[in-house]
């Protein structure tokens, strides 16, 4: 089931770097104790220039995103500093995502499991986080991370709630054995990750019907959320 509206002060961290500091971002990570991530290894189809931009070689990189509270955000900033000099050309980059949607149980878990890493950020007040997302979106992007041969499933579970198709990717669980006592589930190391792009009006009982039937208490072990579209084109 989606998360309570606490959920507008969870991130989604995505880190680009080239392949060479992989253990560095792993260990910085694993210090905020950021449990839920993904991590993706690809050569990338940008121009030599684009890369130059972003401060990339033209060699493997690695894209590594995971579940942070907005409070712990600053402090893996500055550590990507301290420890990558990322704000260096050819260091990469790093952003985040306001998440809006996320599983209850989850999302108290991320809470309890983060809190000693978050500032003050979290005591603002709710309607203070709200504005955030005060412009109107018309579209979602969920994302649901499920052990390896499930995705069928899911996307069976979404078609039946109002959804068209989605992408699916393959990935790898990364990080230490912790985050399975964490969320007392069974997660393989393999893993598919979907992503669907539906109408807002549709998003909670997309959301519903995945957890309901692959969530992380299935035996798909499903990890969901929900980000906002700010622009589409070529969705009918």
């Amino acid at each position: 089931m989606e998360g309570h509206s606490d959920s507008l002060l969870l991130r989604m961290l995505v880190i680009i770097t080239d392949k060479p500091v992989e253990k560095k971002v792993v260990k910085i990570l694993d210090d905020f104790r950021v449990k839920v991530r993904y991590q993706f290894r690809g050569k990338g189809t940008a121009s030599s220039e684009f890369l130059e931009i972003c401060g990339l070689s033209e060699s493997g990189r690695i894209i590594t995103a995971g579940l942070v509270l907005k409070g712990s955000v600053h402090g893996v900033f500055e550590a990507l500093e301290e420890k990558l000099k990322i704000r260096e050309r050819g260091r990469g980059i790093a952003f985040t995502i306001p998440v809006n949607g996320l599983q209850s149980y989850l999302l108290k878990q991320l809470e309890e499991d983060q809190a000693e890493n978050v500032c003050g950020d979290t005591e603002r007040k709710e309607e203070e986080m709200k504005e955030e997302l005060k412009e109107e979106i018309s579209y979602v992007m969920i994302f649901a991370a499920c052990n390896q041969g499930y995705s069928g499933e899911v996307m069976e579970a979404a078609r039946s709630a109002g959804a068209t198709g989605g992408t699916i990717l393959k990935s790898r669980r990364q990080g230490l054995e912790e985050p399975v006592k964490f969320i007392e589930v069974s997660i393989q190391e393999e893993q598919e990750v979907i992503s669907i792009v539906v109408p807002k009006s549709i998003k909670k009982e997309v959301i519903k019907e995945i957890s309901e039937k692959c969530g992380c208490r299935t035996p798909a072990g499903g990890i969901i959320l929900s980000l906002p579209v700010d622009e589409i084109i070529g969705l009918s």
